[in-house]
């Protein structure tokens, strides 16, 4: 997976976040470790559920 590729899924997953209301999410202790929001996180995030679908 390139860098075009990894920032679509990063695009992706902001639009799929605004169609979500917050109070069906679930809070996880491990979020506090580290900032959700970031390109980082979201890129790891990316890649888990992508190979997921493989």
């Amino acid at each position: 997976m390139n860098v075009n590729e990894f920032t679509q899924v990063v695009i992706d997953q902001r639009k799929e976040l605004t169609f979500i209301a917050s109070e069906h999410l679930c809070a996880r202790k491990e979020e506090e470790r580290f900032e959700i929001g970031s390109s980082l996180a979201q890129i790891v995030i990316g890649v888990r559920r992508t190979s997921a679908a493989y």
